[in-house]
Formats: C-alpha cells, structure tokens, sequence
C-alpha cells in the first residue's frame, strides 16, 4: 500500500462504518511533506515524534514508509502512547557530524531480511505518517483494517509487520 493511500483507506472504513465512528475525530497528523525521521535540521517540522509536540500524548495508528512511499510497518498506539509506542521501533538515535540522525539499533528491523529497507530504517531515511483518532478503543480496528488492506492488495503484510494485529 502507498502511503498516500492510507488516509484514502481509513476514510473509506469510516464510510463503511459511519455509526462505529460517530462523533470521533480523525486527523492526519504526519504524513505527505514531512522529512525523513533522521531530519531535525527545522524546529518544529521534525520527521519524528518530540515532547511537547502536542501529538505524542494522543491515540492512533502510526506508519513508516519508504523514500519510495510504500508503507513498510502499521502499528498502533491505543492508550495515549504515540510517542512511546513510535520511538519504541526506532530505538535511541545517534547524532551523526552532519547534524542528521541514524537509528541502528531498533525494534522495527530486528529479524528482517530485506537489507535496503534495513538500509533505509537504520540511516533516517524513512518517513513516519501518524492517523490520531479521538476514540482510543478504535485504534485496534483501525489498525487491522489497514493490514487487511495491504494484504489483500499486495499479497503481503507490510515489509516489517510479521502479523496482523
């Protein structure tokens, strides 16, 4: 799935489902026009979650995706958590000369194979899309939902989610 087609897909559920979604709102936080997670180089348009960004602290369903757009991993924070929950697959940056962030070490590419993809995880140069949703009891089938998607589409889960849920 591209990523410009994620929110296209989570608008389509809430068609689909216009009572289960009544009176929640739903909005794109992260997405098109961000820079990469390993570009802080502007304060206040970093690619990645930061305290006091005013996002962090909300319920939703976060993706990363390729330099491509292809959405490599959906996961999801249910309990106020996004900041938590996203920095818990990048893992702790480190701060290269040039001012640019890597991520070696984290949880997304622990057992996988694809090493351009890994290549790209690990140098900063993935892009981090971010769906809040106000009702935090809907994340989990919202989540689903977009793995469904993929998987029906494309025949495959996302690159880095090993199961759906």
């Amino acid at each position: 799935m591209a990523a410009g087609k994620v929110f296209d897909a989570v608008r389509e559920l809430m068609r689909k489902l216009p009572e289960v979604f009544l009176g929640v709102d739903v909005n794109y936080s992260f997405g098109e026009g961000r820079p990469f997670i390993g570009d802080w180089s502007v304060s206040g348009n970093e690619g990645i979650l930061i305290s006091g960004d005013g996002v962090g602290s909300k319920s939703g369903v976060y993706f990363f995706y390729s330099q491509s757009g292809e959405v490599l991993y959906i996961g999801k924070a249910a309990k106020y958590n996004l900041h938590n929950r996203v920095w818990d697959h990048v893992g702790t940056p480190k701060r290269l000369e040039d001012g640019w962030f890597e991520f070696p070490d984290g949880k997304l590419i622990k057992g996988a194979s694809d090493e351009g993809y890994i290549g790209q995880v690990r140098s900063g140069k993935i892009r981090l899309g971010i769906i809040e949703i106000s009702n935090p009891d809907l994340v989990p089938l919202v989540e689903v939902y977009l793995q469904t998607e993929c998987k029906l589409k494309n025949g495959r889960l996302p690159i880095f989610n090993k199961r759906i849920g």
